[in-house]
C-alpha cells in the first residue's frame, strides 16, 4: 500500500470551520454490521445516534 492512495481533493467549501447549530443536526456516517453491500453507507444525523447502537456495538470517535 502507498500513501499516494490515500490523496484525494476536498474542496474547501465541503470543510466544516464551526460545529452545527444545533449540534444534534451534525451529520453521522452510518456504515450497518453485516449489511448487504450493495445497501451502501447511510447518511444520519447526531439525534439518530441512539436508535442506531445496539448492546455490544463499538463507537469509534474522532476527536481531532
Amino acid at each position: 500500500m502507498q500513501v499516494d492512495d490515500f490523496d484525494f481533493d476536498l474542496p474547501e467549501s465541503l470543510i466544516a470551520l464551526r460545529p452545527a447549530q444545533p449540534r444534534d443536526t451534525a451529520r453521522l456516517l452510518h456504515i450497518p454490521a453485516n449489511s448487504d453491500p450493495s445497501d451502501g453507507f447511510g447518511d444520519r444525523v447526531m439525534r439518530d445516534l441512539p436508535d442506531l447502537l445496539r448492546a455490544g456495538d463499538a463507537l469509534v470517535v474522532n476527536v481531532t
